[in-house]
């Protein structure tokens, strides 16, 4: 009977230990997650702005026909995290083009007193193409990182 018994209050005390886990492991999960999202939104402007001004060069250059184009047709991307920007250009092969857009991000780098991590990524290959290439034979980016003073 006594050996039952503290069968019964080892698993109780099991069971109750596994729950404190689980809720130190939720808190952990929302105290990261949260602190992530904070760091996106102080680049989500910047990383906006960065792509408006892409955008312009984008339909001035004949690449796409107006900003909701450029979406659709998948030709850039940008990511705002805790450490900084990151923006993506797809299938765009001209070296004056690109190297306007790298003036556009140069010139955010640069506006913030180098005090930001900005990567500029650029994929030779469409956005569906990426896509659909299988994990081990990705198209490859030429990756060009602009690390502030700070960082």
């Amino acid at each position: 009977m006594l050996h039952a018994e503290l069968r019964v209050e080892l698993m109780k005390w099991q069971q109750s230990n596994l729950l404190s886990v689980y809720l130190i492991c939720l808190l952990c999960l929302v105290f990261t997650s949260n602190t992530e999202a904070a760091g996106n939104l102080k680049y989500y402007d910047q990383a906006q702005a960065i792509i408006r001004e892409m955008d312009k060069i984008m339909v001035k250059r004949g690449i796409c026909s107006n900003t909701n184009d450029c979406r659709t047709k998948q030709v850039r991307f940008a990511g705002w995290y805790s450490w900084g920007i990151s923006i993506d250009t797809y299938g765009i092969q001209s070296g004056q083009i690109l190297n306007e857009l790298l003036n556009v991000c140069s010139y955010f780098f640069f506006e913030n007193n180098a005090q930001i991590e900005l990567e500029f990524n650029i994929y030779p290959v469409s956005k569906a193409t990426e896509l659909a290439s299988p994990l081990w034979n990705k198209p490859k980016p030429i990756k060009i990182l602009m690390k502030g003073v700070n960082k």
